[in-house]
């Protein structure tokens, strides 16, 4: 929006070491309770302390109290109730600020609004409750036509004793009357980081799952939670945090400071995505808060120049590629040529599988007069989905490397490779590779190949359908042939990821799509499990033509590791792949054993239309298939344990 641009804008002129784009971005924010000035002369205070933005009252704090509400309920004339109150209300407005002013702001709504006071039997709670709400919903309008798009709304009340869930549906009901209808509005939630803090957000994420324009803060208390609960709420996309005064200390120079537990959390967040920090309960020197808090922004790690490059894409859905349904674009060729990890792994490879049958032409020559075919040089080569030619310059490299020479062989089916192909062919590789374009399945070929190399795996290693291309392949290859890469498996993990999550909105079309997704507010919920695998090539006696051969099914039981005796919410699975290319070369996105820099693949994600909360220690059955018929494959999937949910994707009804 025009408002958080202008946002973004103030705030980051509020430090000097913005441009830097290895590091995220810190937004600070003081908060006003007591104003004592105009809004402008606040602004311009907070501005020269070192904060790029306020929280302001929307309401006259003088005049700011439950008599706002009472005898609303009267028996009186609904409209006129309504009229009368809005008449009443004594919002917070100053002479001649500029209306660019309130796009520096969030709004706080009345703190003493309780959204979530227990729905007894009594009438008069049950009427308090009712003028909160509408109370609420006048000053949000009041806030729009200000310009002000986010709002602070009054944490629900906590306690040992109460109810979370009881609280979280009361809370949930006024909010969604509130903002639901009003998509523009944001509606921020500060949270205690606490465990049970966590335990009423885990409750309300659920209840607020189709209001997406509600979004939760942290409240940092004195106690620092356990990694666990810190790496939970990352996952939930938090990236607003309410710093109190009291949560200082002195040092023995008089400045403001905070424990090293304190800088570690914050930093844990500084160091991965943009934040906001509201600095509250209004110090007497803000500007050494805010310099502190900067101070400890700096020193965090900036990001690796593969971290910053990848940036873009963190936490973005992106629908698997289809090569062989679609042309892939220039773009997308240029982008996975950058990978240097992926193709050096492919030029070891053929370099290993060119030494390996030179070797064997020397120590085992067929026999011609029985009808075999000598293994000597030079061996076949064929490139099957060439793209604009990283894979033909391996394996150009290879041999000149092992002084092996080869025939090789350039296949691509995009008609809009093919000149990039050419060109590279008479101005790098001096006329050395014959370019064909065919299809790799119906192909006619002139003659059988020693190694046939591919790069058709995709993020969980059969999605971009590899087997059913390299079988389809495999009639060029010899017996004794060579093929890169010669194995891969899948992999599964169950996944908090509510920021991921939260962006998925029809139903089901969207939740019945694995997507790809550079995984990055996420927190794998119990060990990583494999799936199924698939070789090559594939025993021909194997291969059917219904293609019911390439078909799978994996059933895994998980047990949820999460903050102990607490509860975690999952929204689905995260889908991973390694690959041996030829021996012991190999390549690999499991984050257990992942090849470092290589940003070829992101992993794949499977999500779940209704989310299920789990508490550390229970079991997660998942079931997963890989269907297929004569025209299409696809996935379906669904959980059995804790509870029960409908199968998604069934007959590839949204997605194939």
């Amino acid at each position: 929006t025009v408002a958080s641009s202008v946002k973004q804008t103030r705030a980051m002129s509020t430090s000097s070491e913005h441009n830097d784009e290895s590091k995220s971005e810190l937004f600070l924010v003081f908060d006003v309770q007591s104003p004592i000035s105009s809004l402008k002369q606040t602004m311009d205070r907070a501005y020269k302390d070192g904060f790029g933005l306020l929280c302001y009252p929307l309401i006259d704090p003088s005049k700011d109290s439950a008599e706002l509400i009472t005898g609303n309920n009267e028996t009186e004339n609904e409209n006129k109730n309504e009229q009368k109150t809005l008449n009443e209300i004594p919002f917070n407005y100053t002479e001649h600020a500029h209306s660019n002013v309130y796009s520096s702001v969030y709004g706080k709504i009345s703190p003493w609004i309780k959204l979530s006071s227990t729905a007894d039997a009594s009438n008069c709670n049950i009427a308090f409750n009712a003028s909160c709400e509408q109370l609420l919903q006048h000053e949000i309008e009041y806030a729009s036509h200000l310009g002000i798009y986010y709002l602070i709304v009054p944490s629900p009340v906590l306690s040992p004793q109460c109810d979370v869930r009881e609280t979280a549906a009361m809370f949930a009901s006024s909010i969604i009357a509130a903002f639901g209808p009003r998509e523009q509005m944001v509606g921020i939630v500060p949270i205690p980081l606490t465990d049970l803090g966590w335990q009423l957000w885990s409750t309300l994420s659920l209840l607020l799952r189709e209001t997406k324009n509600v979004r939760p803060a942290l409240i940092v208390e004195s106690e620092v939670p356990s990694q666990q609960l810190t790496q939970q709420w990352f996952a939930e996309g938090v990236q607003i945090f309410f710093v109190d005064q009291s949560v200082f200390a002195t040092n023995k120079k008089g400045f403001p400071v905070l424990t090293r537990a304190h800088q570690k959390l914050l930093q844990y967040f500084f160091g991965r995505i943009d934040c906001t920090v509201v600095m509250t309960g209004e110090p007497d020197r803000p500007k050494l808060y805010s310099q502190y808090i900067r101070h400890v922004w700096s020193q965090c790690d900036g990001l690796t120049r593969m971290q910053a490059e990848g940036k873009p894409f963190w936490d973005v859905l992106q629908t698997p590629l289809q090569p062989l349904s679609h042309n892939l674009e220039y773009s997308v060729y240029e982008t996975f040529e950058a990978d240097p990890v992926k193709y050096t792994a492919y030029e070891k490879a053929m370099i290993q599988a060119l030494i390996d049958l030179d070797k064997q032409s020397v120590t085992h020559k067929h026999d011609e007069q029985d009808g075999g075919t000598s293994l000597q040089a030079p061996f076949t080569v064929m490139v099957l989905g060439a793209g604009r030619g990283p894979l033909v310059t391996a394996a150009l490299n290879a041999s000149k490397t092992t002084g092996v020479s080869i025939t090789l062989y350039a296949l691509e089916k995009n008609p809009f490779a093919i000149p990039i192909l050419r060109h590279k062919n008479k101005h790098e590789w001096n006329g050395r590779v014959q370019i064909v374009q065919q299809d790799m399945r119906t192909w006619q070929y002139p003659q059988k190949a020693h190694v046939i190399v591919s790069e058709l795996l995709g993020s969980f290693g059969d999605n971009e359908l590899s087997p059913e291309c390299l079988d389809g392949a495999q009639r060029v290859l010899r017996e004794d042939g060579i093929c890169i890469p010669c194995k891969y498996r899948s992999f599964l993990c169950p996944v908090s990821n509510n920021a991921i999550f939260s962006k998925l909105k029809t139903m089901p079309t969207e939740f019945e799509t694995p997507y790809v997704v550079h995984l990055m507010r996420h927190c794998l919920l119990s060990e990583i499990k494999q799936c199924w695998s698939f070789e090559h090539p594939t025993r021909s006696k194997q291969i059917m033509e219904n293609n019911t051969h390439n078909a799978r099914y994996a059933k895994m039981s998980f047990t949820v590791r999460c903050a102990p005796q607490q509860q975690t919410i999952v929204h689905g699975f995260s889908g991973y792949f390694d690959t041996v290319l030829y021996k012991d070369i190999g390549l690999s996105i499991h984050p257990d054993t992942f090849s470092k820099d290589m940003f070829s693949w992101f992993p794949m994600y499977f999500p779940l239309m209704q989310p299920i909360k789990v508490s550390d220690g229970d079991n997660i059955t998942v079931h997963l298939w890989r269907k297929t018929d004569k025209t299409c494959v696809w996935y379906e999937w669904c959980v059995t344990q804790p509870t029960v949910t409908a199968i998604h994707n069934p007959h590839h009804r949204s997605y194939a």
